[in-house]
């Protein structure tokens, strides 16, 4: 759950960084809103596919997510 929790909160970090709601981000990547809210608050075993597909979106590298290292928004 620790994995989850900060995992959803660099993408939170990200997604508010880019000036994105989660409704807008939701419409940008297919992904419902309240499941993005979900993974925001470690709440959610999204898929790898889910992840990438936000990670992408938000033009940060998973891998770097993951491990806590945000780098600013557009730096990939």
């Amino acid at each position: 759950m620790q994995h989850r929790y900060r995992l959803g909160a660099e993408f939170s970090l990200l997604r508010k960084d880019a000036g994105l709601s989660q409704d807008e981000l939701a419409k940008r990547t297919g992904i419902d809103q309240a499941e993005i809210s979900r993974i925001e608050r470690g709440a959610s075993n999204a898929t790898e596919d889910t992840l990438a597909r936000i990670a992408q979106e938000l033009d940060a590298e998973i891998a770097l997510v993951r491990r806590g290292e945000r780098a600013a928004v557009g730096a990939r």
